[in-house]
């Protein structure tokens, strides 16, 4: 009698379902950026909500390079400057709305 082992290959991805779920995500945006804006901005945002699944679930500590804290401290910085503009704006247009142009004095 002979006999004749087989191996069967390891699958290719082995981690939990939220990560393979993640990067499924992952995978259909690239796909959908082919096709259209608005289905890869929906699942750009499933990636990110399963990415920060995962990372909650995990308990892990998001790590990034010193150069992305000081941009994201720029952005805010240029987002609390455009927020002031516009509410130095509209008190303007509020100020002129009380206002009546050319009124003649007698």
């Amino acid at each position: 009698m002979t006999t004749t082992t087989t191996t069967l290959p390891m699958p290719f991805f082995r981690g939990d379902k939220l990560e393979v779920a993640t990067i499924v995500a992952l995978v259909g945006f690239l796909a959908a950026s082919q096709l259209s804006v608005a289905p890869a901005y929906i699942m750009l945002a499933i990636t990110f909500a399963c990415w920060a699944a995962v990372v909650s679930v995990h308990h892990e500590r998001v790590q990034v390079p010193t150069m992305f804290q000081t941009r994201s401290l720029r952005h805010a910085l240029d987002a609390s400057f455009v927020l002031i503009g516009i509410f130095v704006m509209v008190q303007f247009v509020r100020a002129a709305q009380r206002v009546e142009p050319f009124t003649a004095v007698d």
